[in-house]
């Protein structure tokens, strides 16, 4: 059962030596001797192989069970439903927005109507009186779809 330079090794052995990987207590011996031969023979390889070792992850990664992982779980799905009703609390807010800003338009547009409707009515015979009213309410029907105008453009 030899591997030949070049083969890989057979189905049941690790590349240290052809050894059973079924044998953990050898294939650790041979870890150990191989560790020792390097740090003998090759120090300075030795020392880089330790150096990347030691980068190997967070300390406290060894202690995660799973428990933790299910709690990371949990809170995961807590997040995504907080997230849903804050969108749905959102978006509801936005349309009941909406129905405020069409209901303060209506009644504006109400306002406006009446008073000019009035004011037709009450100085249908003074002119020297209408004249200045009506331009007046015109302007002010100018000036406010004037800045809507504006404020619509700047959103």
């Amino acid at each position: 059962m030899s591997n030949e330079p070049g083969q890989l090794p057979s189905k049941g052995t690790t590349p240290l030596h052809g050894k059973s990987a079924s044998d953990p207590e050898k294939s650790d011996e041979s870890l150990k001797n191989a560790v020792q031969k390097i740090s003998q023979n090759k120090p300075e390889v030795f020392q880089e192989i330790m150096m990347a070792m030691g980068t190997v992850g967070h300390p406290l990664l060894h202690k995660l069970n799973d428990q933790h992982v299910s709690r990371v779980l949990d809170l995961i799905v807590q997040h995504e439903q907080n997230q849903f009703e804050l969108t749905k609390q959102t978006n509801t807010t936005g349309v009941q927005e909406s129905k405020s800003i069409r209901r303060y338009f209506f009644l504006t547009f109400l306002a406006l109507s009446s008073i000019t409707v009035f004011v037709l009515i009450f100085f249908k015979d003074k002119p020297e009186t209408l004249h200045p009213i009506l331009t007046g309410l015109g302007g002010l029907v100018a000036g406010g779809l004037g800045g809507y105008g504006i404020g619509k453009r700047k959103e």
